[in-house]
């Protein structure tokens, strides 16, 4: 129904929104990619053990979150400190693959705050939050259905 309505919404002024929804285009990719990374750090911590990552001969010690979580100290000990300096800020992405995810996540999502053109009307401002939020979702289903094994 809804998906209707935008199309609805669209056609009368057809040409002039496509020419805003052009100059987007790169949120639109920003955004899909910040929730397949959204989804596979949920993967990681909510389905580890159902995910490809097991059964990929990946390594463990960078995507188990049960055990990643230390990579970031030295000897994995949290009362020896930081592993190096930056591990428990600027480069915990460089620790572990949920640190990692949720990184690309938040890197992405700037990305396309950032490139995102204003449009000329407000009512498509409307239409691309909608537009926006199927694709973020998208992305992180699309994360679910391919790093959850069945």
């Amino acid at each position: 129904m809804a998906i209707l309505m935008v199309s609805s919404l669209m056609c009368g002024k057809s040409q002039n929104y496509f020419d805003h929804l052009k100059e987007n285009y790169p949120v639109y990719g920003f955004t899909l990619i910040s929730g397949y990374a959204d989804g596979a750090a949920d993967v990681l911590q909510f389905k580890y053990s159902k995910s490809i990552f097991p059964q990929n001969g990946s390594s463990k010690q960078f995507w188990d979150p049960k055990m990643s979580w230390r990579n970031k100290y030295l000897s994995g000990n949290p009362n020896l400190g930081p592993k190096f300096m930056g591990s428990k800020n600027f480069f915990v992405p460089l620790t572990d693959g949920w640190h990692l995810s949720k990184s690309i996540r938040n890197y992405t999502w700037t990305g396309a705050i950032l490139s995102y053109k204003q449009p000329k009307k407000k009512w498509y401002k409307l239409v691309d939050f909608v537009l926006i939020s199927i694709t973020r979702t998208a992305g992180w289903h699309l994360a679910n259905e391919t790093l959850i094994r069945y």
